[in-house]
């Protein structure tokens, strides 16, 4: 009997087929959209359930690819089953013959190091020892595996290689990490290389850094994370310096094989200024990567009502297709004030802390702000 194809199946994802990823902490997951809470690492049966049609698994792990499909957004999982029609076709036959003992053909690595030199407000401790520096400051909790050292360091274990068609390297900050060059040096050159980064730091293990890295490969993609267009990126992603990241940028256009992209969350404070990334930026943009959960206090649940009117206003007056998606979530994400209450006072013991003040960027939150910070 012939192998259903991938596309006949009710809700399918190939990720956790295809894909390996570890988190920090050492944990496995099919990939980084998973809910870690609600991930047991029985992957045989979280399989199953796509074979079947469904689960508890998936409604609990996927549910942020679920909620973006809802608002008629583009999910992790549809992009990576894209792949399957596009540079991954050549193997989706092996794929749909061979679900029981699928072919390993991406990898998405994480060093066992949460070394970062930003403290981006909607970041998590556990992947950012500045952010966790701040905290252990501000008497924020960290998470438990840091036993209250903010730098989380411990011997990684490199995956095979071998046969895979693309690494991922995501940090912490992906080019401060030691490690992610010793899997540079161990990776195959026809591998396609994905390298999430801050692009504010470039240093040097061992006589090189990524830029003496870049040519050995066939395709490198730079993904740039940035959350605004200018100085409010400074603001959010405390303390990066943007003419810094910019001129980094220019470096890594320089090399033919190297792909540049800017990547943003979208959450509370930036939902409003998608406009200044689209019309300003210089390589292909990823507005993607909701910012969705529960804790999630930088979510968009936090935009309350007057705001939303304001900046739909702008993106109706202002109209571009690639703002459906921000139009999508302000529309019908629902507003949950005691969260915004939450995340207003982690600005407020931010700002106080970096001198920073959130109003003088963002005055549309000053009624809002003011109550807190004067407390």
């Amino acid at each position: 009997m012939a192998s259903k194809k991938l596309e006949d199946y009710k809700w399918f994802c190939p990720e956790p087929f295809t894909n390996y990823m570890n988190s920090v902490g050492g944990m496995n997951k099919p990939c980084c959209h998973i809910e870690t809470k609600h991930w047991n690492q029985d992957i045989k049966s979280f399989r199953k359930e796509f074979i079947d049609g469904g689960g508890d698994l998936i409604d609990k792990c996927c549910i942020r690819c679920i909620k973006k499909e809802e608002y008629g957004v583009k999910s992790g999982r549809q992009n990576y089953l894209e792949k399957f029609d596009g540079k991954f076709a050549h193997k989706k036959k092996q794929l749909e013959e061979n679900l029981d003992n699928p072919p390993l053909l991406t990898v998405e690595f994480k060093a066992q190091d949460n070394l970062c030199n930003l403290r981006c407000n909607m970041c998590w401790t556990i992947v950012s020892s500045g952010l966790a520096k701040e905290n252990l400051a501000l008497g924020k909790p960290l998470h438990p595996l840091l036993n209250n050292n903010p730098h989380y360091k411990r011997k990684s274990t490199f995956p095979d290689l071998e046969n895979i068609l693309e690494l991922k390297l995501v940090g912490g900050e992906t080019l401060a990490i030691d490690d992610n060059y010793k899997l540079l040096e161990r990776c195959p050159s026809n591998v396609d290389i994905h390298i999430t980064t801050n692009a504010t730091v470039t240093p040097n293990f061992n006589g090189k850094d990524i830029f003496d890295f870049i040519p050995k490969f066939k395709k490198v993609y730079i993904n740039v994370s940035i959350e605004f267009w200018g100085e409010k990126n400074n603001y959010l992603r405390f303390p990066s310096k943007w003419e810094r990241i910019m001129a980094n940028v220019q470096k890594f256009k320089s090399f033919d094989n190297c792909i540049v992209n800017y990547h943003s969350t979208t959450n509370a404070l930036n939902v409003g200024y998608m406009l200044e990334i689209i019309d300003n930026a210089d390589c292909p943009i990823n507005l993607g990567n909701l910012v969705y959960g529960e804790n999630e206090i930088y979510s968009i649940d936090s935009v309350p009502p007057l705001i939303r009117e304001q900046y739909l206003e702008k993106y109706y007056t202002n109209y571009r297709q690639e703002t459906d998606q921000i139009i999508s979530y302000l529309e019908n994400i629902e507003y949950d004030e005691e969260q915004m209450e939450h995340m207003l006072k982690d600005i407020r013991d931010r700002d106080k802390y970096r001198e920073t003040c959130l109003i003088e960027l963002f005055p549309e939150w000053k009624p809002y702000y003011d109550k807190f910070y004067k407390s």
